[in-house]
């Protein structure tokens, strides 16, 4: 070989030589984060299932993928805010806690609307009167006292006390939606927000002093993963949109054959919560439980509740619920 043709390629070696630890190391993350999202996403729809009595559905879709991704990344959110305060005391976060609220609220408002879907006429403000009014003049109270502690000129407890006070009344009422009638609404995703933060923060608080490769201690995070896992399962999953891989019921309108034992020859409003290649899992107006029907059982299904949109099935009305 020509010396000029061992000169050119010598940093090529060099290179790949480098390299390949690195590319080793990338692809070995990207296997893990993959296998995290997975068994999230599955854990996910397990629980989300198990609501409705479903077992046994197949685990190996692209559902379970894109469930532990939207997890990871709307859980990712309050994590990184809780980074930024990893450092600061608890009165730092007492003083910003009504910002915190205002900024996860306002970031609601375009997540909420793109990705999930929400029951009829939901609570997206507290009630009142004087909602918008009580958040605008507090956050200008808030903003104004600030400037006057960087002045010196009022105490930082004043501060602590207004804002505390303010997110107590906002955060009071998606609490008490939450706990009385389960109603979704743009209030509860920033109440995630916010509560995972704070939660986030705590175990940064309490595990900082402490190696997490010592006594058994990195298992203890996992507590605070699996709780915002479940809490998600139970109450974000069931109202992201299908068509972003979330698990919102689809209505539709099953056409049963003549030969199904559950209304031959008929057809009937449902709810849609699974497909497999053996059947379609269904539950019915007012129920809770879902209904198995193998496919052989079904002759269409239409995805909507309101068969006489469509031209062709026109005189096919279902029975009345």
């Amino acid at each position: 070989m020509p010396e000029t043709d061992q000169q050119a390629s010598q940093p090529k070696r060099e290179f790949l030589t480098t390299a390949g630890p690195w590319a080793e190391t990338l692809s070995k993350a990207v296997a893990a984060i993959v296998v995290a999202l997975y068994a999230s996403g599955v854990l996910i729809i397990s629980i989300y299932h198990s609501k409705y009595g479903l077992v046994g559905t197949n685990p190996f879709r692209p559902r379970s993928l894109a469930a532990g991704a939207w997890f990871f990344l709307l859980t990712a959110i309050p994590v990184s805010v809780a980074l930024r305060y990893r450092t600061e005391p608890w009165s730092k976060i007492v003083r910003d806690a009504f910002f915190l609220w205002v900024g996860f609220y306002s970031l609601s408002l375009p997540l909420g609307n793109l990705l999930f879907e929400f029951p009829p006429n939901p609570n997206y403000l507290p009630p009142g009167k004087w909602s918008w009014a009580v958040s605008i003049l507090g956050l200008a109270a808030v903003i104004y006292l600030q400037v006057l502690v960087r002045n010196k000129t009022v105490a930082q407890w004043m501060v602590a006390i207004l804002s505390v006070s303010l997110t107590l009344y906002n955060v009071s009422f998606p609490v008490r939606s939450f706990f009385t009638d389960h109603r979704f609404s743009l209030s509860t995703l920033a109440l995630w927000f916010f509560g995972t933060t704070l939660a986030v923060k705590l175990e940064f608080e309490v595990r900082s002093d402490r190696n997490l490769a010592e006594d058994g201690e990195w298992s203890k995070p996992l507590i605070l993963l699996f709780g915002l896992l479940l809490i998600f399962s139970r109450e974000l999953y069931p109202h992201l949109k299908t068509s972003w891989g979330g698990g919102t019921p689809t209505d539709v309108t099953v056409y049963f054959t003549r030969e199904s034992l559950l209304n031959p020859n008929k057809a009937a409003q449902a709810q849609l919560i699974e497909e497999s290649n053996e059947g379609f899992y269904i539950v019915g107006p007012k129920e809770s439980k879902a209904v198995f029907v193998p496919r052989s059982a079904v002759a269409l299904v239409y995805f909507s509740d309101k068969p006489a949109e469509s031209p062709m099935l026109q005189g096919n009305k279902p029975l009345a619920p």
